[in-house]
């Protein structure tokens, strides 16, 4: 009987100390178990947990897409720092939107000393600059080197500063890159405590991706179109295009290389003598790299053999995608197209309004104006007279 009950009182106390670590373990991240009062757990784009502050006033944003985010959703007056790239002159920032409106700001911040890094995919993060500016979260984009990453994870770990992932893709008409725009605002609301602002930008997003949807889904004879010197890494030529493009799969129209290459993904070059065979009825061409069309264009007895070329059907259109994408440019692109491939489908839509509307909401300030002073405008061009 002693013994019986020896032994009970032996599996009882090794139950007190399993039960409890066998729950912890099955929690998730260990580091989330012990919250503090004033913290609070989110769940970053990655699907890891982070512990962050409940009142955050102080942050920073290391890479492609992040900045641009949180200034899309009205934060980013609580920067504590500046990574370079987003200071350079107006003429280059006026591609980047966010940037070029809270340019001041941003100047007079690296004008303090407040500069943690230069920017980019590879964005050569400073963890010394950075810590001593002391932000409570770090939101860091998810394409980013894995290096640099890296660098902040460990940060994180030394400093205990937390770092939250979020991601805003390249092709935004994409069902999974429109889910990871869903899930960083989400992500940056419940950081920030500006859910209302973030749920207002993710109805704009689909508000507006649904317009264009209507506007053309019932289209049955689409012309043929082609998509050409893309800004992607760089200024290219005509014979640059880029395969699904997002501004056009919006409006659901595809290019006659997306026809004649299915398999293509992202960014390619084609040969000036496929776009000659290929003969599209209209060219849509980025605005930024008319010096390079100049500089690779055939002779006219060449170009004269494509439709577009010859009836003078070659339009521009903005670089989208600048230190990742500007989605108020990436809209005005399809409403711009879809007024000249169908007049009709978009007969109500002026674009100096519809291009204003979008850069008011998304930025604050309506932009089109001064867009035309930088050269970033919506035209028809004569490809023989450039």
């Amino acid at each position: 009987m002693k013994k019986a009950k020896s032994i009970l009182i032996t599996l009882t106390m090794l139950l007190v100390i399993v039960l409890p670590l066998c729950l912890v373990g099955c929690s998730g991240d260990k580091k989330t178990d012990n919250v503090p009062n004033d913290s609070k757990v989110v769940v970053d784009i990655t699907g890891n947990k982070v512990i962050v502050p409940k009142d955050v006033t102080r942050i920073a944003s290391v890479g492609s897409g992040a900045l641009r985010m949180l200034t899309y959703a009205g934060v980013q007056d609580r920067l504590v720092g500046i990574e370079s790239k987003e200071t350079v002159a107006d003429s280059d920032l006026i591609k980047k939107p966010y940037a070029y409106v809270n340019r001041d700001a941003f100047r007079k911040l690296k004008a303090d000393g407040k500069v943690f890094g230069t920017g980019s995919f590879d964005p050569q993060t400073n963890i010394e600059a950075l810590t001593k500016l002391k932000p409570q979260v770090v939101f860091a984009s998810e394409f980013m080197a894995e290096n640099n990453m890296k660098k902040l994870d460990n940060m994180s770990k030394e400093f205990g500063i937390p770092v939250v992932k979020i991601l805003i893709d390249t092709d935004i008409n994409l069902p999974i890159a429109r889910e990871h725009i869903r899930q960083s605002f989400k992500i940056i609301g419940e950081v920030c405590n500006v859910k209302e602002r973030c749920d207002a930008v993710v109805n704009k997003i689909d508000e507006t991706f649904a317009d264009l949807d209507n506007r053309t889904k019932n289209i049955k004879n689409k012309p043929s179109c082609y998509v050409g010197a893309v800004s992607f890494k760089g200024k290219h030529g005509l014979e640059y295009t880029y395969s699904n493009f997002s501004c056009l799969s919006a409006i659901n129209t595809k290019t006659v290389t997306d026809t004649m290459y299915p398999d293509k993904t992202g960014a390619y070059d084609i040969s000036f003598e496929k776009l000659v065979e290929l003969n599209p009825s209209y060219i849509f061409a980025d605005i930024s790299n008319m010096e390079e069309i100049k500089k690779t264009l055939p002779k006219q007895e060449i170009m004269s053999k494509i439709s577009a070329i010859q009836n003078k059907k070659v339009f521009t259109i903005i670089s989208y995608n600048y230190y990742s994408t500007n989605i108020e440019y990436a809209f005005a692109n399809s409403y711009y197209m879809g007024k000249i491939l169908y007049p009709e489908q978009f007969k109500d839509i002026n674009i100096k309004d519809k291009v204003n509307e979008l850069t008011k909401f998304f930025v604050g300030v309506e932009l089109f104006d001064t867009m035309q002073n930088y050269n970033l405008e919506f035209k028809q061009v004569d490809l023989y007279a450039i």
